[in-house]
């Protein structure tokens, strides 16, 4: 009990802690007794102990002294009849046959060599009464001891053959071999046999239900014993020294002990002097060292083979890299110290028979499988980001610096993913450096899965190898396998060509350096990867782009679907109207040539130009993907003019304005998107449309439609240059003054300009009107040269003041005559 003394001092009184004190003097006091009292009860047990063990002592005494003198008591064999003396020693052997036999290979005291020595002098003893003869009724009983005797001699030969299978150190396996020899009287060859036959058999059981290891150590540790026994010479030692006249077994040494006449020892002795000169006598011949080496390399072939499958099934239990890796480091222990020079000059002879490729196969299948696995989770990885693929606008905001990401046309999360994958592959190809390390491939040292030059053996590289073929296999399934899944892209093609192409960009060229690294740095596997994603590439992006123009460009969906309805009716002419080319020629006057592209056309290609932009394409456009760009725009735009001038007919014409419009347009289009066919190509379509026109108007413009057709060429590039497949040069630097107008819509620098000459006023009278007539009259000659493109606009043009001269006005200078 812990007591504050300041408190006590402080709260109680001194009465109170004279009691207090009292109190605990008491207690200790009574502790003590109760010791004391338990103290003494042990030593009086201890005393009572000790007296009983002097008793047993003086007891066991007496009975040695009693024994001894029982045994010295015996009768004299001379002073025994001869006939007395015979039935006496067939006694003592009966009696010997009977302690013998029960003994042989059910004694758990007793080991092999006990007891194969007891079956030999039971042997001995009965082939002595059968020889003899035995008078009397012990003869009745011999023919049932020979039938025991060769039943014990069965029975303890499978046993021995059983204890010798697992013998896998020299003192037991001496010690097995020893009383097999005793037993069988075979040879020093003959044994090796018998212990090698025993020991595959057991591996063969091993195999089965251990692991390679543990075989593999018993491999060693039965070389080991087969060195220190056969090549060394200890079991000839053993042999020798069970042979010897004076060698005595425990077994009969107990039996001696046990017999309480002399006679009995000396016969006892006298039989077991005839066993071991039986086994002096016996030769048992000599192997070389040459010979041992044969027999233990055949040995090793022969459990190799029957093995095979076995190992085979044991390492597909190994699933990951760092098991087998473990495997191969237990190995190396196993193999790397003290090997026993027998069998072949080294250990890795045994390894490479025994396991062979199987281990570098395991290795690179579950290689395979683990690719396999990355390659999956990066596909879903990808499906589950398929709506953020995209990377951020050019100009979403403002930023200190550029994003490289926006340059490779990928987006953060892709780029992540993709280094995730490489990052993955990385690892494991880390994992095959210290496999090789493990099994030492390219060292000094000899490989523990292939020392010899053989087919089996582990060249260096040959895993890394297998790494980089299934990363080119894995390039190959993105390049023609990966494609969006229905759930996440049911309605379109394009998000899937666009899918691909910027997953086979981020592999080119998220980290390079780690693609290389993976793939072995070897030059003919990274262009094949290179070639690869940039044919995938190119293909995927040509035919993103190819739907992509059918959503701009093509007559039949895109934005110019309804361009031909302009030319369809008079009702839809102001879509086409465009600015033209004011030029003063002599002697003809003032004419009007086409300054630019059809509005709609140039929107539907600076649309294009925008959405690729947006998407970060139009930099990553090959010469390839721009040539199949350029192609398809051609033949989208050929066939939408083909068949706005196929409706020219002579009930519905066009007027030489409109044509013109389309010759100068399949000029500029023809020389921006150029398309080499023999057939359709813009040729024919030009072709067509000058057929169409008048042959003095087109040889009149003709100088100026090429004039203004390279200065469109030279302005329009800029505006669409993400389509054009080459920049055309232009050395002119002479421009008409109305080429510096920004816009193209009809213009004019007067104040007014309606976009249809005004309608006629209504009260001006008939003179001025003949006025005209007569204006018109005197200019007869000239406009005959003149087209009827040519604007009419002379001084003092009147009108009738009626619909049909507002008609007249109309169509003459908008659509010609």
């Amino acid at each position: 009990i812990q007591m504050n003394v300041d408190i006590l001092m402080r709260d109680k009184t001194v009465e109170e802690l004279d009691s207090l004190q009292t109190a605990l003097q008491k207690e200790m006091e009574q502790e003590r007794e109760e010791l004391r009292e338990m103290v003494g009860r042990r030593y009086r047990d201890v005393l009572d102990a000790s007296a009983e063990v002097r008793t047993v002592h003086k007891m066991a005494e007496e009975v040695v002294i009693s024994l001894t003198a029982s045994r010295s008591t015996h009768v004299p064999p001379e002073s025994l009849a001869p006939s007395r003396l015979n039935a006496a020693m067939d006694t003592h052997k009966l009696m010997a046959l009977h302690y013998l036999l029960p003994l042989i290979g059910n004694s758990p005291d007793l080991d092999s060599l006990n007891s194969g020595y007891a079956l030999v002098l039971a042997e001995q003893l009965h082939r002595s009464l059968v020889h003899c003869g035995v008078d009397g009724d012990l003869s009745s009983l011999l023919p049932s001891l020979g039938r025991r005797l060769a039943m014990t001699r069965r029975q303890l030969m499978l046993h021995m053959n059983q204890d010798l299978s697992w013998c896998s150190r020299s003192d037991w396996a001496s010690n097995e071999l020893a009383a097999i020899c005793l037993v069988e009287r075979k040879g020093i060859e003959e044994l090796l046999d018998e212990y090698l036959k025993a020991r595959k058999s057991q591996l063969r059981d091993e195999l089965e239900t251990g692991s390679l290891l543990t075989v593999v150590k018993e491999v060693k540790e039965t070389l080991t014993v087969i060195e220190s026994l056969f090549s060394q010479g200890e079991l000839m030692a053993v042999l020798q020294a069970i042979s010897a006249p004076h060698f005595r077994p425990q077994v009969c040494l107990d039996l001696e002990a046990d017999s309480a006449f002399s006679s009995f020892s000396s016969m006892l002795s006298v039989e077991m002097e005839k066993v071991n000169g039986q086994s002096r006598e016996r030769n048992m011949g000599t192997i070389t060292t040459h010979k041992i080496n044969e027999k233990c390399e055949k040995w090793i072939d022969e459990m190799c083979v029957s093995a095979r499958s076995s190992v085979s099934t044991i390492m597909e239990y190994y699933e990951s890299l760092d098991e087998i890796i473990q495997f191969v480091d237990a190995l190396s222990d196993i193999v790397g110290s003290k090997w026993p020079r027998i069998g072949s000059a080294n250990s890795y002879y045994f390894i490479e028979k025994l396991l062979g490729s199987v281990v570098v196969d395991r290795f690179k299948s579950v290689v395979s499988s683990l690719i396999s696995s990355h390659y999956s989770s990066f596909s879903s990885s990808l499906y589950s980001l398929s709506s953020s693929l995209e990377p951020p606008p050019l100009f979403e905001k403002r930023r200190t610096k550029f994003d490289p990401l926006m340059a490779k046309g990928i987006s953060h999360s892709l780029n992540q993913s993709v280094l995730d994958l490489l990052s993955s592959i990385s690892s494991i190809r880390e994992t095959v450096t210290r496999f090789e390390k493990a099994v030492g491939v390219g060292g000094a040292s000899q490989s523990i899965l292939g020392a010899q030059s053989t087919s089996t053996t582990v060249s260096r590289d040959s895993v890394r190898d297998a790494l980089a073929d299934e990363v080119v296999q894995m390039i190959e399934r993105v390049c023609h396998e990966l494609t969006l899944p229905s759930s996440v892209s049911p309605s379109h093609s394009i998000d899937n060509h666009l899918f691909k192409a910027r997953v086979g960009l981020a592999l080119l060229q998220s980290d390079p350096a780690t693609m290389c690294k993976v793939l072995n740095r070897d030059g003919t596997r990274i262009s094949v990867c290179s070639t690869l994603l940039h044919s995938a590439i190119d293909e995927s992006l040509s035919m993103f782009v190819s739907d992509l123009c059918g959503d701009y460009v093509s007559a039949d969906g895109g934005l110019l679907s309804q361009f031909s309805l302009s030319f369809s009716s008079p009702l839809h002419s102001m879509d086409i109207v465009m600015e033209w080319d004011k030029i003063d020629l002599p002697e003809v006057g003032q004419v009007h040539v086409p300054l630019f592209i059809s509005a709609k056309v140039h929107h539907s290609l600076v649309q294009l130009c925008h959405r690729l932009s947006s998407l970060s394409l139009s930099h990553l456009l090959s010469r390839s993907i721009r040539v199949h760009l350029s192609s398809t725009i051609a033949r989208h735009i050929i066939k939408l003019y083909a068949g706005i001038v196929g409706k020219h007919s002579p009930s519905h014409s066009f007027p030489q304005r409109t044509l013109l419009q389309l010759l100068f347009d399949t000029r500029v289009l023809s020389a921006l998107f150029p398309l080499h066919e023999s057939k359709g190509g813009w040729k024919s379509v030009s072709s067509w449309i000058e057929t169409l026109m008048d042959p003095f108007d087109l040889s009149l413009l003709s100088p100026l439609l090429a004039a203004n057709t390279k200065i469109v060429i030279q302005r329009i590039q800029l505006t669409i240059a993400p389509l054009l497949l080459d920049i055309i040069p232009s050395k002119d630097s002479t421009f008409s003054s109305s080429l510096h107008l920004i816009d193209i819509l009809p213009r004019s620098s007067d104040d007014y300009l309606p976009r249809i000459p005004p309608i006629p006023r209504l009260d001006r009278s008939v003179s001025t009107e003949a006025s005209k007539s007569r204006g018109l009259n005197g200019s007869a000659s000239r406009s005959k040269t003149k087209n009827s493109l040519l604007t009419n606009e002379s001084n003092g043009m009147t009108s009738k003041p009626s619909l049909t001269s507002f008609v007249d006005r109309f169509s003459s200078t908008w659509f010609g005559s």
